[in-house]
């Protein structure tokens, strides 16, 4: 599964998540998605969420105004069996 060339105006060019669980299995592809006046490119996760990232996912190209060109995350990340709280 791709996510390609999608846009936000605020955080999370592809995907925005509140107070949920995301879980993005292997091999998913993120490009040139833009999070325009917010954070997180690809993905924006706020203290709520928790953030479960499979093996060979790919960013590249991702975009914002603020911070986290790939993934902005407040939450708990997982990512191919690491924990990375607050990422």
């Amino acid at each position: 599964m791709k996510f390609t060339g999608n846009s936000s105006v605020k955080g999370g060019g592809a995907i925005d998540v509140a107070a949920n669980n995301l879980k993005i299995d292997d091999g998913i592809v993120f490009s040139n998605n833009l999070a325009a006046n917010g954070a997180g490119g690809a993905i924006s996760t706020d203290s709520g969420s928790t953030t479960n990232i499979g093996n060979n996912a790919s960013f590249t190209g991702n975009t914002t105004g603020t911070n986290g060109g790939a993934i902005a995350n407040a939450g708990e990340m997982t990512e191919g069996g690491c924990v990375h709280p607050m990422w």
